[in-house]
């Protein structure tokens, strides 16, 4: 789905070249900051971060470790950048998340540039890293803060999103894993309490669809270990009028 997000993006850029050319010069095109798959350091190739450029604003895909100095050879500033898509959570993808945003907040803080916010766009889980790193960095901040009390905080610069819809048919997609939420204690074949975007419910959890009836929600582990919520033959956010992101609430099994 985000990798389809990604060729909307060009083929737009594209159209509106086509469509306005009369008008004014625009121009898509691509940077690739790394291309090295691993994880692994190598001495003359970074890990994967590509610069997707329309009509000069930067969105960068992937965060590998090494993107930041790949963004200043590509001729670009990190306050260039307003939007950050990754792809997956393997740490050749999104390695370099923790210097990215911490020197993005450098950069603007202390040059006095707008504290303009930068979104930061992924799969299940691409909150809580972001909000990890957001932890990491306040370590330096307040000690950079203490000696500048002028520079503006990091906080409310980065825009987390979790992408939960599971493409056209509603499925919300939730960033508590497999293991983590068999800690809490239940198994397939019982209801589980639960509140999601502010109503509380009790939902089935199973191994697939067929295990309830056809209009009935449940709960199950998707292929990527990750738990999700469904409705049999139906879309769970259009029946429940749930909207990603949501806040989902899990009790421990009595």
């Amino acid at each position: 789905m985000i990798r389809a997000f990604f060729v909307a993006l060009c083929a737009a850029g594209f159209a509106a070249a086509s469509a306005r050319a009369g008008d004014v010069a625009h121009s898509t095109r691509i940077v690739l900051l790394g291309t090295y798959g691993g994880p692994k350091a190598e001495k003359f190739r970074s890990e994967p971060a590509t610069l997707i450029v329309v009509d000069g604003t930067p969105y960068l895909i992937d965060v590998g470790p090494g993107t930041d100095r790949q963004i200043a050879w590509a001729g670009f500033k990190h306050s260039d950048i307003k939007s950050v898509f990754i792809t997956h959570h393997h740490i050749d993808h999104d390695g370099g998340l923790v210097p990215f945003i911490s020197l993005t907040w450098f950069e603007k803080a202390w040059h006095h540039l707008p504290m303009t916010q930068v979104g930061i766009y992924g799969p299940p889980a691409t909150t809580f890293l972001v909000h990890t790193a957001l932890d990491y960095l306040s370590v330096s901040e307040r000690i950079f803060r203490a000696g500048v009390p002028a520079l503006p905080p990091s906080a409310g610069m980065f825009d987390a999103h979790d992408i939960a819809t599971d493409g056209p048919f509603g499925n919300l997609v939730t960033n508590v894993g497999a293991e983590d939420f068999f800690k809490l204690g239940y198994q397939r074949g019982q209801e589980v309490p639960l509140t999601v975007g502010g109503r509380e419910m009790k939902i089935k959890f199973v191994k697939t669809f067929s295990d309830v009836p056809v209009g009935q929600p449940l709960l199950y582990i998707d292929s990527r270990g990750h738990l999700a919520l469904a409705v049999n033959q139906n879309s769970f956010a259009a029946t429940y009028g749930v909207k990603p992101p949501a806040a989902l609430v899990i009790l421990r099994a009595k």
